[in-house]
């Protein structure tokens, strides 16, 4: 068994390497919907949205392969401790698409509400 050590990956002509064809996180973003729709760091997210009280418009910088990559959310609603988890983008919903998703949060009683902290990353193949 061979053993590889380095310390940096570049391409032949010194890039960035690209992750093509394998199911690692292609996006994520953590946002504070409370406000201005501060984006506290992201990844592959060309821009973002304020669509409606708890819902976010994402839109990605490259494309995702199709519309079957995966997408999990987390939220947390400051002085709260109970609420109930994001919905992200379904493949069936118009929504969701190879360039764009939404985010929407909810409290207990499943009306949508602006979070002080949402984490979202998708995993799958970019196009």
């Amino acid at each position: 068994m061979s053993t590889l050590h380095a310390n940096t990956v570049e391409t032949s002509s010194g890039g960035a390497v690209t992750l093509t064809k394998q199911s690692a996180c292609k996006s994520w973003l953590g946002i504070d919907q409370v406000g201005t729709q501060a984006i506290h760091g992201s990844f592959n997210i060309s821009s973002i949205a304020d669509n409606a009280v708890g819902t976010t418009d994402i839109n990605f910088s490259n494309n995702f392969s199709t519309v079957n990559y995966i997408a999990t959310g987390a939220d947390h609603y400051s002085g709260n401790s109970a609420g109930s988890s994001p919905y992200v983008g379904d493949p069936d919903a118009s929504s969701h698409t190879t360039s764009a998703t939404i985010v929407q949060c909810y409290n207990t009683s499943g009306a949508t509400r602006d979070t002080s902290y949402v984490g979202y990353h998708a995993m799958g193949d970019l196009a």
